[in-house]
């Protein structure tokens, strides 16, 4: 049953050269794969302030400089709903990115390009890092 479009940010962290991916739990939507950080966007929230808290939720670090990448949409598999996903690329941040989150993310890691590039990720968001990240 699709009950409207639903709207996640996502946030992309690199440092020196590597970036920082999320493996997702077995019992988690899209199980196994190394993904972003972010989440859902609450009523009446910005997108931003979305980034901000899903950020500061499942890394405890705090966003000060970013830009917006892109957006794109998919249909979640289990129950149909439709989504759509803004990526944005995180420049700097205060504090260190640790998984506060682990009943999402069985690990956080950081990985190069050329590792990144073979990981077993969302086709979209490989292809937003690979295309639009220079790392």
């Amino acid at each position: 049953m699709n009950e409207g479009l639903r709207r996640t940010c996502g946030g992309i962290l690199i440092k020196d050269g590597k970036i920082l991916l999320g493996k997702r739990k077995k019992d988690r939507l899209y199980p196994d794969i190394w993904d972003i950080f972010g989440g859902h966007i609450e009523p009446n929230e910005t997108k931003e302030v979305t980034l901000q808290r899903e950020l500061k939720e499942e890394l405890g670090i705090k966003v000060k400089d970013y830009e917006y990448l892109e957006s794109y949409q998919d249909k979640e598999p289990t129950f149909g709903y439709d989504y759509v996903h803004h990526i944005y690329l995180i420049h700097s941040w205060e504090g260190t990115p640790t998984n506060k989150n682990e009943d999402e993310h069985e690990s956080i890691r950081w990985f190069s390009k050329d590792e990144a590039k073979n990981l077993k990720m969302h086709n979209e968001v490989k292809k937003i890092i690979l295309k639009r990240v220079n790392y």
